[in-house]
């Protein structure tokens, strides 16, 4: 027997709005404040991935429309091969790619460029284990960050799978970008090109702030898991 009843519905006579949520007030983040608060974790967001075989220009469209700066790479059976960045794509990874292969590079030329050519395969991962993080500070990751010349920092976990089998995993990243922005510092120690102005535009990149000094925190060993 039904104990549910319909409620009733009523006709709109006035204007109406959306309701928005309440603003959120972000804790301030310090060199001091835990680096968790700055870690994207993937249990909590979804990675992106593109495929190998993508054409570079369309995976950095992707990277516009989604607003991260990182891919990973992944063949069709899902299995992760690399990661590919903006600044790989924006770069000279091209034109370096081509002359390895002993061609004019030009338009018609990068439109046959896939993200394979110039990914960075697993096997040239440095990364972090998730446990040197866990009570890490966000000056330490700012240390490693400035130590490694690099722009994502890629933190892997061991685990186990339901059927045993021990199992590493990409548990998420930290980006420089993120620490930048909240810290109001730049430590980008590489060297771009003038046209990679006009994406980081695009991106949304802050105005370069001057070059952050030394501080008492250390650099985070990397890892040597590899993958493959």
């Amino acid at each position: 027997m039904n104990h549910f009843s319909a409620k009733p519905l009523s006709v709109i006579h006035t204007e109406i709005s959306l309701a928005r949520p309440a603003p959120t007030v972000q804790p301030q983040i310090t060199l001091d404040s835990p680096a968790s608060t700055l870690f994207t974790d993937f249990t909590k967001t979804q990675a992106v991935s593109v495929l190998a075989t993508t054409q570079i220009d369309d995976a950095l469209q992707q990277m516009i429309v989604v607003g991260v700066r990182l891919l990973f790479v992944t063949d069709r059976e899902f299995k992760l091969l690399g990661l590919v960045t903006s600044y790989d794509i924006a770069g000279e990874k091209p034109l370096l790619y081509m002359q390895s292969r002993d061609a004019h590079f030009n338009s018609e030329a990068r439109a046959s460029i896939q993200v394979q050519h110039i990914m960075q395969p697993i096997s040239a991962w440095r990364t972090l284990d998730f446990h040197a993080i866990e009570r890490a500070k966000v000056g330490d990751i700012v240390e490693t960050f400035k130590s490694a010349g690099l722009r994502h920092l890629v933190i892997l976990q061991q685990g186990v799978t339901d059927d045993g089998v021990d199992e590493t995993a990409v548990r998420g990243l930290f980006s420089a970008r993120q620490f930048e922005r909240a810290l109001r510092i730049n430590f980008d120690t590489l060297q771009r090109p003038n046209t990679f102005a006009e994406l980081e535009r695009t991106l949304d990149h802050p105005t370069q702030s001057p070059l952050f000094e030394s501080n008492p925190f250390h650099t985070l060993s990397k890892s040597g898991h590899k993958w493959g």
